[in-house]
C-alpha cells in the first residue's frame, strides 16, 4: 500500500532517520509526477495534508496499565480473566516514567512543540495494586497533572491522603458505569450501581477539590439509559459525563447501531439540559466533527500496557513495540509512523466539509469493525459532500 510508503517517509522528515530515506524520495518522486492513479492523488493529498496541518507535538498523556487484577468479571471485558497475571512494579514504573520523560526529550531535540504530559493510572483496578500508595505519591512528586481511572468499588483513604497533600498537581478522578443500575449491573454484576454511587458521595468528601468524572460508553442496550443515569449522577455531585461508544470485544454485548447512534444524540441533546456550573458532559465523542475532536491515537498519547507492551491507544490493543525491549529511538518511531498512518483521512472523508476537524471519525471503533484505517467513522452521520 502507498499509504504505508508515505507514512515510513515522514520518520525521514521528522527525525531524518536514513533507514527510511528510499520512502521520503519515493514521496518526493510522486509529488512531481504527471502520471498519478487517483488512489495514489488521494493519498498524497491526505499525506500532504499531515504534513501541512498536523500538529507535532510531545506526548501529552502517559497511560500506564499497573495491574491486570480487577474484582469484576464485567461481560465485556478481558480484565476480569484470571489468566491475566501482569504487573507493574514500583521500581518499574519508575523506571517507565523515567524513560518517558527521554522520551520527550527526544522529540524536543527534534523540534516537537513543548505540552505538560498527563499521568493517568489505570487497570484492571489500580487500587488493587499492592504498591499503589507508593506509585502515587511519585507520580504527584514528579508531575502537574494526575488522573486515576477506577471502576469506583474501592477507596483508598491515604490515596486521598496524597491527592489532598499535592496542592499544586491537578488531579481527577475518573470512573466507569455502563448505564442505570439495570444496565450496569447485568455488565457488573448486582448491587455495582448503587454502591459506585455511594463511594462517588464518599469521594466528594474526602477529595473535595477534585475533580469527578464518570465515563460512559453505549452500546445497543444502554444508550437508552443515559437520561437518566445522568440526572442520577448529578445528584450525587459527579462534576462530568464523559460519553463514548462501546467497542467490539464479544459476541455478548455489541456496539450501537448508527439508527441507534441517530437516537443517542436525540438524548444527549437532551442531556444537556442538565448541565449548570457545577455538572457538565464531554459530548465530544458524539458530536466528533464540530467539536475538533480527532482521534489521539497518535504520538500524542503513549500507552503502557501492564506487561511493558507499548499499545496504539488504551481502546486499540495493536502493539507497536515493549517499553522495557526497546530504545527511545525505537519507541519515537513507531509512535510517529502509527500517528501517520491514524492521523490522515479515509479517502471516502475528503470529499466532506468537516474532514479537517474529525481525520475520519474515531478509528478504534472503525477498526474493530472494518480491519482497516482507511473507511470513515463506523458510525458517522454528519457526512456533508462539499459543492
Amino acid at each position: 500500500m502507498q499509504d504505508n510508503v508515505f507514512t515510513k517517509s515522514i520518520l525521514y522528515i521528522k527525525f531524518k532517520d536514513e533507514n527510511y530515506l528510499k520512502d521520503y524520495e519515493y514521496y518526493l518522486n510522486c509529488k512531481e509526477s504527471n502520471n498519478l492513479t487517483e488512489d495514489i492523488k488521494q493519498q498524497l493529498l491526505q499525506f500532504d495534508d499531515y504534513l501541512q496541518n498536523g500538529i507535532f507535538t510531545t506526548p501529552n498523556r502517559f497511560l500506564y496499565v499497573l495491574t491486570d487484577k480487577c474484582q469484576l468479571k464485567c461481560k465485556h471485558c478481558y480484565f476480569g480473566d484470571n489468566q491475566r497475571k501482569n504487573e507493574i512494579s514500583f521500581e518499574q514504573y519508575k523506571h517507565l516514567f523515567q524513560k518517558n520523560k527521554d522520551l520527550i526529550q527526544y522529540y524536543l531535540d527534534r523540534g516537537f512543540e513543548y505540552v505538560y504530559p498527563k499521568y493517568i493510572l489505570m487497570g484492571g483496578e489500580s487500587l488493587l495494586h499492592p504498591e499503589i500508595e507508593k506509585i502515587t505519591e511519585y507520580t504527584f512528586q514528579n508531575s502537574e497533572f494526575v488522573k486515576f481511572n477506577s471502576n469506583g468499588l474501592l477507596i483508598n483513604h491515604n490515596i486521598c491522603s496524597i491527592i489532598n497533600q499535592y496542592t499544586n498537581v491537578k488531579s481527577k478522578y475518573q470512573i466507569s458505569l455502563e448505564g442505570t443500575e439495570q444496565y450496569n449491573d447485568y455488565i457488573r454484576g448486582d448491587g455495582t450501581f448503587n454502591k459506585i454511587l455511594r463511594n462517588i458521595i464518599k469521594l466528594k468528601r474526602l477529595i473535595p477539590n477534585t475533580e469527578i468524572l464518570v465515563s460512559f460508553n453505549a452500546n445497543t442496550d444502554n444508550y437508552q439509559s443515559i437520561y437518566e443515569m445522568a440526572k442520577q449522577l448529578k445528584n450525587v455531585g459527579v462534576n462530568k459525563l464523559k460519553l463514548g461508544r462501546y467497542l467490539k470485544c464479544n459476541n455478548i454485548i455489541h456496539p450501537i447501531t448508527t439508527p441507534q447512534f441517530k437516537k443517542f444524540i436525540e438524548l444527549t441533546d437532551k442531556c444537556m439540559e442538565l448541565t449548570d456550573e457545577k455538572f457538565s458532559i464531554d459530548d465530544s465523542r458524539v458530536y466528533f466533527p464540530f467539536k475538533g475532536c480527532r482521534c489521539y491515537c497518535s504520538s500524542e498519547i503513549q500507552v503502557c500496557y501492564s506487561n511493558g507492551d507499548k499499545l496504539l491507544c488504551p481502546r486499540l490493543h495493536i502493539k507497536t513495540g515493549n517499553y522495557f525491549n526497546d530504545d527511545i529511538r525505537t519507541i519515537a518511531n513507531n509512535s510517529l509512523y502509527w500517528a501517520a498512518k491514524v492521523q490522515m483521512s479515509p479517502i471516502e472523508c475528503l470529499k466532506c466539509i468537516h474532514h479537517n476537524n474529525c481525520m475520519g471519525g474515531f478509528r478504534c471503533n472503525t477498526y474493530y469493525e472494518k480491519n482497516t484505517f482507511n473507511h470513515k467513522d463506523v458510525n458517522c452521520v454528519f457526512m456533508e459532500i462539499k459543492k
